[in-house]
């Protein structure tokens, strides 16, 4: 399954134009990847965002900021347990 995400600010990347990334919802593997949840090393995140988007790092780099750390926010929602799961 993917997720579509519209970026708030498209950008032009070696002649290719970004209005929008796919990316696929985290797996079990994805999370051993990264290891520690509680671990912000941006590196393994920015993993994480290559691994899911299948973009080239290069590519990431690019995005601006705002967007980079909003796709970032959303695959994080993926990993946290909602509070109605930790309560079963």
């Amino acid at each position: 399954m993917k997720e579509i995400v519209k970026l708030q600010h498209p950008f032009t990347h070696a002649g290719m134009t970004y209005t929008e990334v796919a990316f696929r919802v985290p797996k079990a593997r994805d999370v051993r990847r990264i290891g520690n949840m509680a671990d912000t090393d941006v590196n393994k995140t920015h993993q994480m965002l290559v691994d899911l988007t299948e973009l080239p790092a290069d590519v990431l780099d690019e995005m601006d900021p705002r967007d980079y750390l909003a796709l970032n926010g959303k695959i994080m929602r993926f990993l946290v347990p909602s509070q109605e799961t930790l309560e079963k």
